[in-house]
């Protein structure tokens, strides 16, 4: 069926950025990401193992089955003959919008103890999602509630927990972590759902810049976005149209701690935008001073065996033709299925030098002077 515009996984921009649903109607469509590529496959090997389907390990990466097993094991250890489980399955929520549905990876539902669980499997390793108050799966179980128990309150009356398994990002909480709801609350929020869901509709559904913002594909095109890009670099046009900065010698500390605490998003902007230009120049639109043209390649060997025989006749030395074995990196070999601790009894951490970070970074910070930087500096 494709994925709905007000879907479950995107619920979190659309409620707080109304109006990124019709931004990103306007928007070229993305391809998938190598990281939503690999997100796909482990969902799916976690669906192939679940049913007890036979399957190859040669076709997924070494590391993806310790994860995905992480997954599988926390639903057959909640298992019992009193459990049903759901996997994959989709909710429809048009009873509170039409157009709403998703896709929950799991769920298990105890009639005896009147339980509900909404399980939801995250394989990237960079941001860690947290469970409480989490939009995804509050809609995963308003579709479950409504579908499953075909609305017959009762049979969740023991509460409903809903569950994010992240394995490969660190949480303080670990790899699951659980919250504990009750019906009434999860009806109440049904309810604004249905408010969140009429506002991107509205003719001048506002945009909003949050941390939503980072999967949003119209970063390109938002106005909020390229606003608040322009105010942090407290950048200007002047007569000729010229895009001014200012020098870095020339802001306060003050300055300096917004440009870098939006340099992520401004840098993500900047990408955004250079791939949309690049997107809308290949369906023949023209970007005033720019043309596509083709990307230089690296020279590669049309036969790489061939050109080392000839090589060799021609009176080259296998040292001038070929590289010399080297060995895999620390990481290279974990991968290939070196233990962690022998890998650490080899290594060793050279200074790779300093670096500027917030505050709530959990390194120590490194002893020394400290000079608040102000205009006069």
């Amino acid at each position: 069926m494709g994925h709905s515009k007000l879907g479950a996984s995107s619920a979190y921009r659309w409620i707080n950025c109304p109006g990124s649903v019709a931004l990103i109607e306007k928007s070229p469509a993305e391809s998938s990401s190598p990281h939503a590529t690999e997100g796909t496959q482990a969902h799916d090997l976690a669906e192939i193992i679940l049913l007890n389907k036979a399957w190859c390990k040669a076709d997924y990466p070494e590391d993806m089955e310790d994860a995905v097993m992480v997954y599988v094991d926390y639903i057959r250890n909640n298992l019992t003959s009193d459990t049903k489980l759901q996997i994959e399955t989709e909710f429809d929520l048009s009873f509170i919008y039409a157009g709403m549905f998703g896709t929950n990876d799991a769920c298990l539902i105890s009639p005896h103890k009147k339980h509900l669980e909404i399980i939801d499997y995250k394989h990237g390793s960079g941001l860690a999602v947290e469970v409480k108050e989490n939009t995804q799966l509050l809609y995963y179980a308003l579709g479950a509630v409504a579908q499953l128990c075909d609305k017959q309150y009762s049979l969740v009356d023991g509460g409903i927990t809903l569950t994010i398994v992240q394995p490969r990002a660190y949480h303080p909480e670990g790899a699951i972590r659980s919250w504990h709801i009750d019906l009434p609350y999860l009806l109440a929020w049904g309810e604004q759902l249905k408010e969140y869901a009429l506002a991107t509709v509205q003719e001048s559904a506002p945009v909003q810049l949050g941390d939503w913002c980072r999967f949003c594909t119209a970063k390109a095109i938002c106005p909020a976005m390229r606003a608040k890009s322009m105010e942090v670099a407290k950048s200007a046009f002047d007569d000729d149209m010229h895009l001014v900065l200012p020098k870095p010698q020339s802001l306060s500390g003050q300055e300096i701690e917004t440009v870098l605490d939006h340099a992520s998003m401004i840098g993500k902007w900047v990408t955004a935008v250079k791939k949309y230009a690049l997107d809308v120049s290949g369906t023949g639109a023209t970007i005033p001073g720019y043309k596509l043209v083709q990307k230089l390649s690296d020279r590669q060997w049309g036969d790489a065996q061939e050109t080392a025989k000839d090589l060799l006749l021609e009176g080259f030395t296998e040292e001038q033709i070929f590289t010399p074995k080297s060995i895999k990196s620390p990481a290279q070999l974990e991968k290939a299925g070196v233990k962690k601790d022998l890998v650490n009894r080899y290594c060793e951490r050279l200074n790779a030098g300093i670096s500027l970070v917030p505050v709530s970074d959990r390194r120590a910070e490194i002893e020394g002077s400290k000079l608040i930087i102000t205009k006069d500096n």
